[in-house]
């Protein structure tokens, strides 16, 4: 579930990036990290991975994160949930 949980707070964090680059496409690493709160390193990572993201695939997977979560947490295995994931979000970024 950590490792879950981990995968849920990053894509949140690319797809609130991914809004700020619809409003500004020029947004920089800098002006990534001030309006997220992130160290500089991390808002690099996320804005490489918001860029290389469609709107539709942020929101795909945000929806595979929330469906895994879930299934975690109303009884069904959550190793299973958790390797659905991971081949989910795989494919989305070309993996």
């Amino acid at each position: 579930m950590r490792i879950l949980g981990a995968l849920s707070w990053q894509y949140v964090r690319v797809a609130r990036a991914w809004a700020l680059l619809r409003d500004d496409p020029l947004l920089g690493e800098g002006g990534l990290a001030k309006a997220l709160g992130l160290h500089p390193l991390a808002a690099k990572q996320v804005l490489l991975l918001a860029k290389g993201m469609s709107g539709e695939a942020v929101g795909r997977a945000l929806e595979i994160l929330l469906e895994a979560e879930q299934a975690a947490k109303t009884g069904k295995d959550p190793r299973l949930a958790l390797e659905r994931a991971v081949v989910g979000l795989c494919s989305l970024l070309g993996g």
